[in-house]
C-alpha cells in the first residue's frame, strides 16, 4: 500500500483579514495532498478560521489557542490561481 511521501511545502494562510506566508507538512498522494498541517506561520496571526493555499490546492485550518488545526482534505483550485503563486 502506497502511503505517499511526506513533503514540506511553502504556502499562504488567508483569513481574519490577514494573509501571510507559512510552511505546511503534508502527505503527497499522486496529484493531491492529505494530512496537511501548518507547521510555521507568523505568531501574531490571531486565532480564527483560515484557508491555506499550497501549489494548486487549498484546505481549511483553524488557529485556536495559538495552535493550528487542519479541517478536511485538500481541494484542487480548479484552474484558479493560488495566492501563494504571487507572493513567493
Amino acid at each position: 500500500m502506497n502511503r505517499g511521501a511526506i513533503v514540506l511545502l511553502s504556502g499562504r494562510v488567508k483569513g481574519t483579514d490577514r494573509e501571510a506566508a507559512c510552511e505546511v507538512l503534508a502527505r503527497r498522494l499522486f496529484r493531491s495532498y492529505t494530512d496537511c498541517s501548518v507547521i510555521t506561520a507568523p505568531a501574531d496571526l490571531p486565532d480564527g478560521e483560515y484557508t491555506v493555499y499550497v501549489e494548486e490546492h487549498s484546505f481549511a485550518a483553524t488557529k485556536h489557542d495559538g495552535r493550528w488545526l487542519s479541517r478536511g482534505a485538500s481541494a484542487g483550485l480548479n484552474g484558479q490561481k493560488s495566492p501563494s503563486a504571487d507572493k513567493r
